[in-house]
C-alpha cells in the first residue's frame, strides 16, 4: 500500500467569525465547506490555519499546535478529479442521448451555409464523436447558427435592423444564450457571403 502524499500545500491564517452546519466562514469574508465531524471543535473567534491545495482546493484544517482537524491527500484529490471526469463525461453522453433527434432536425431545418457547417463538425472522422457531444460543441454551434438566421431575418447587417426584436429575446431566453454566441451570430449575420 502506497503512502500518502501532501505535496503543492501553502497555509494562510484564518480567524473563524461563524460556525455554520458543515460549513465555517472566516472574518475576511471567506467560506468553505468542513467534514461534519470537525464542526464541534471550531468556536467564533478561533486562529486556525486552512491549508491550499494548488490553487485553491481545501487540502486541511489545522490548529496552531500543528494538529489537523482534517486532512486530505494528494490522492483524495486524485480520486475526487478522476470521479468529477467520469461523471462529466457520462453527464455529456446523457446531455447527447437526450438532445441528439432535437438537434438533427433543428441542423437539418438550417439554411445550407450553416447546416454544411455543422455538417463538417458533426462528420469529421477524428473530432465529430467529441463535437457531438461536448458542452462547447454541436448544441452550441447549432445555437449560433439559429442565432445568425434570426439576426439575418431581422435585418441586422442589411441597413434595416431596428433594435433587437422579441424574437431573438425569446430565443435567447428558451436557450440561455451567452454574450459569445450573440457576438459570433452577429458578426456572421453581417457578411452573408463569407464562408463558414
Amino acid at each position: 500500500m502506497s503512502q500518502n502524499t501532501f505535496t503543492k500545500r501553502r497555509l494562510e491564517e484564518i480567524t473563524i467569525k461563524e460556525v455554520g452546519e458543515g460549513s465555517i466562514s472566516t472574518t475576511d469574508s471567506t467560506g468553505f465547506g468542513v467534514p461534519a465531524h470537525i464542526i464541534s471543535q471550531i468556536n467564533p473567534g478561533d486562529t486556525l490555519y486552512v491549508e491550499l491545495y494548488r490553487f485553491n482546493d481545501i487540502g486541511g484544517l489545522m490548529k496552531p499546535d500543528g494538529e489537523y482537524l482534517f486532512h486530505r491527500s494528494d490522492q483524495y484529490f486524485t480520486t475526487k478529479h478522476e470521479e468529477w471526469l467520469k461523471k462529466h463525461k457520462q453527464d455529456l453522453e446523457d446531455r447527447y442521448a437526450a438532445n441528439k433527434d432535437d438537434w438533427l432536425k433543428r441542423t437539418y431545418s438550417l439554411p445550407p451555409r450553416y447546416r454544411d457547417r455543422l455538417d463538417r463538425f458533426i462528420n469529421d472522422p477524428d473530432d465529430g464523436e467529441e463535437f457531438r457531444k461536448e458542452g462547447m460543441g454541436w448544441g452550441y454551434e447549432l445555437v449560433i447558427c439559429e442565432l445568425a438566421c434570426l439576426y439575418e431575418e431581422h435585418g441586422f447587417g442589411d441597413g434595416t435592423w431596428d433594435g433587437e426584436p422579441q424574437a431573438i429575446r425569446e430565443y435567447a431566453d428558451k436557450h440561455g444564450t451567452s454574450g459569445n454566441q450573440h457576438n459570433v451570430a452577429q458578426a456572421w449575420a453581417k457578411n452573408p457571403a463569407a464562408s463558414l
